[in-house]
């Protein structure tokens, strides 16, 4: 089966991003190495490409550690939001009565309160540290997966071919992932993109706050952190991790805009 190219240039972008961070990291210096005698240094090829932080460490590194922080993490809230929320999105659309009425005031529930509010507060309640920034985002990320899956298996549960399978009395579980799932994929697909681009901005944002990566590991968040108390004198420790966090997200954005055009009927 031939894959979508859409689909194959999101794996390709994920796949460089990933090469691309630990070919400059191997570049760079110790990410970890304090020199208190390089405090502050602007980029330059004797101080590093883009110089040193307020510890005298090397800020290309770092940089390339938090990039594949934040990538590990989208990927991660993708896969367990994305396929607990699909699963529930099928099984709420595909009986539908009173099944789907629980499961959709659940999903109510959960959409009455602002994501990034409801993560913070999970992220607190647990602590900080990745794998609780992870589970804080994929609670708030499955809904959306959810409704989507739903509305598509509302839709594609009353075709002939599935009152087929249901006639020849196929198992509940082939007739979702066989028959369901694979026509309801691309825009499953496209929502999978814009969630990994919205889940790399949200664990910057807990990690700014303080309930993210925890020092000395290095976050894009913690990093414009770090360096917004120095950005007169060493603006290289804000621009650095702001535009490598806009560069990997602007390219997810890309990547599903493009796709949802192309699955656009009307376009």
């Amino acid at each position: 089966m031939r894959m979508n190219p859409y689909l194959r240039n999101f794996i390709l972008f994920v796949a460089a991003a990933f090469a691309v961070t630990g070919l400059l990291q191997s570049i760079g210096g110790d990410a970890f190495a304090v020199n208190l005698k390089g405090l502050l240094l602007p980029p330059s090829p004797e101080n590093g490409w883009l110089g040193t932080d307020e510890l005298g460490r090397d800020v290309l590194s770092r940089l390339m550690i938090g990039g594949k922080l934040s990538l590990v993490v989208g990927l991660s809230v993708v896969i367990v939001a994305g396929t607990f929320g699909t699963l529930i999105g099928l099984i709420s659309g595909y009986f539908g009565g009173w099944v789907d009425h629980v499961i959709m005031r659940i999903t109510d529930i959960f959409l009455a309160f602002p994501g990034i509010l409801l993560a913070i507060a999970f992220a607190a309640l647990m602590g900080p540290g990745v794998e609780n920034v992870i589970f804080a985002l994929c609670l708030m990320g499955w809904v959306g997966f959810a409704r989507l899956a739903r509305a598509q298996a509302l839709s594609l549960s009353r075709m002939a071919y599935v009152e087929a399978s249901q006639v020849s009395g196929m198992a509940l579980g082939h007739i979702l992932l066989k028959h369901i799932l694979p026509n309801a994929a691309a825009p499953l697909i496209v929502e999978a993109i814009f969630a990994m681009a919205g889940a790399m901005i949200a664990e910057a944002g807990l990690s700014f706050l303080g309930l993210g990566v925890q020092p000395p590991n290095p976050s894009l968040g913690a990093m414009l952190r770090e360096g917004a108390r120095y950005m007169p004198v060493a603006p290289h420790l804000v621009l650095a991790p702001g535009l490598l966090l806009m560069a990997l997200v602007l390219g997810l954005n890309i990547i599903g805009d493009n796709l949802r055009d192309k699955l656009d009927a009307r376009l």
